[in-house]
């Protein structure tokens, strides 16, 4: 994820694959994606994304232990 020129985070070059859908659009939430890890082994990271504003939310690297 990069900013960008309004300062809005935003994905570059994404292969996206829809996972599991928001809980809400507001405050903390938790996802256990683990059982997900086998089928994308060349994943590095992944996005919360909103395909519909084009907005990401934030992001985790998945190399990280």
């Amino acid at each position: 994820m990069t900013k960008n020129a309004d300062g809005y985070n935003v994905v570059n070059e994404p292969t996206t694959y829809s996972l599991e859908k928001l809980k809400s659009i507001t405050g903390n939430q938790s996802y256990d994606l683990s059982y997900m890890i086998d089928f994308f082994p060349d994943a590095h990271s992944i996005t919360i994304y909103n395909t519909h504003s084009r907005e990401a939310f934030g992001s985790a690297n998945l190399l990280e232990k």
